[in-house]
């Protein structure tokens, strides 16, 4: 569930059931839970939003009621597949989405709930806050990390770049990325690529 309670007193003011909410965060290996995955709800004078299932809710701050939902846009507009919400964050009118969480840890397989990592997503959305509507989106040549997207009021950056785990084990295969990781500059409201870093770039957080 997620509740609400007077900053003063912390008397609950209201009190959503949501099965399973917490179940994104159940995870027993290093840095578990926000630390590694990013919130899943971001809180605004005007609208609570909270990434349950495959949907973001968008609830009253006074009340707890609902005012709504956005589901993220499907890959390739494939309308029987629905697409996991893996980062969110609101700047300003916008709301910036991680879609598609990826990647996996220890010895588990892709989708396995006692492995799943999903601390990078392949594409970033950002969508306007009042409709939920869909202003651009960006495909990740390898991962968007979602300790290293960071948002101003008119710019977004993020690290386009593997896992250091992934890259290990491919290492140890003597495997080689596809891609180079990049350092990304752009437009928050429009996607346009301001600047970008292919040097050295490495880090988990930024």
């Amino acid at each position: 569930s997620l509740r609400a309670n007077d900053v003063y007193t912390g008397r609950q003011l209201w009190k959503v059931s949501l099965p399973e909410l917490g179940e994104y965060y159940n995870r027993t290996y290093h840095q578990p839970g926000a630390n590694a995955l990013g919130t899943n709800f971001v809180a605004t004078p005007e609208t609570v939003y909270v990434v349950h299932e495959s949907r973001c809710l968008k609830l009253d701050p006074a009340t707890g009621q609902r005012q709504g939902e956005i589901v993220l846009p499907t890959e390739g507009g494939t309308p029987d597949k629905t697409t996991g919400w893996g980062y969110i964050a609101v700047q300003g009118d916008v709301i910036v989405a991680g879609a598609s969480p990826m990647f996996w840890g220890g010895k588990g397989k892709p989708g396995d709930s006692d492995n799943w990592d999903a601390t990078s997503s392949r594409r970033i959305l950002v969508l306007d806050r009042a409709s939920g509507k869909p202003l651009w989106q960006l495909e990740s040549k390898c991962a968007f990390r979602h300790n290293a997207i960071c948002v101003s009021p008119s710019m977004l950056f993020c690290i386009d770049r593997l896992p250091d785990p992934i890259l290990q084990t491919m290492q140890r295969r003597g495997e080689e990325p596809v891609s180079k990781p990049a350092l990304l500059a752009l437009d928050l409201h429009t996607g346009r690529l301001i600047w970008r870093a292919d040097a050295d770039v490495f880090g988990t957080w930024l």
